[in-house]
């Protein structure tokens, strides 16, 4: 799976765990070109750090009648590390309202559901591993404290690439006499 079909899986599966909490409609992918000005006052971010090859690349050609050739399939196991990170304006005075931190613990534990594994098991896809939550603090533009929460989650998935390779027509057998 390439980076924006695994940003397909995991918005869904995000955006439903946030809804059952409150909070629509403020997934978005980070580190976009089109990206201008602050977050608004809740956003969280998503955006891919690392992918890394695990095991061996498998091969295999198999028939395929519909195109009268073989198809030479090549998959690749890979663990894909994904960072989110959340913004929320918040205000001392309204002790109700969620934290970024807290916004973050919904996604993680959203991630870590059964109903998580169980949407990711027929796409040959898991959750490896969830990291701790960051918190650090920094002073925004407005000269106030405010938090910047993150979380890296690690999912397993293949990458496959499937490729043509035309049948044998005819051979043609050309002997040499010694």
């Amino acid at each position: 799976m390439y980076d924006y079909e695994l940003w397909e899986v995991f918005k869904p599966i995000v955006d439903t765990g946030l809804s059952n909490a409150g909070v629509n409609g403020v997934l978005v992918r980070s580190y976009q070109p089109t990206s201008q000005g602050a977050a608004s006052p809740i956003s969280v971010a998503m955006n891919s750090i690392s992918s890394k090859r695990y095991g061996f690349r498998k091969a295999q050609d198999v028939w395929n009648p519909a195109n009268d050739n073989f198809d030479h399939i090549e998959q690749q196991q890979m663990e894909t590390t994904f960072q989110m990170n959340c913004w929320s304006l918040e205000s001392p005075n309204d002790l109700t309202q969620l934290t970024a931190q807290d916004i973050l613990y919904i996604i993680s534990s959203t991630l870590q559901s059964v109903a998580t594994i169980n949407t990711l098991a027929p796409l040959d896809m898991g959750i490896l591993r969830i990291t701790d939550i960051r918190n650090p603090y920094f002073e925004n533009d407005q000269s106030d404290f405010q938090s910047s929460p993150s979380f890296d989650f690690t999912v397993t998935h293949k990458h496959t690439t499937i490729t043509s390779t035309p049948k044998v027509e005819f051979v043609d057998l050309l002997t040499n006499p010694v």
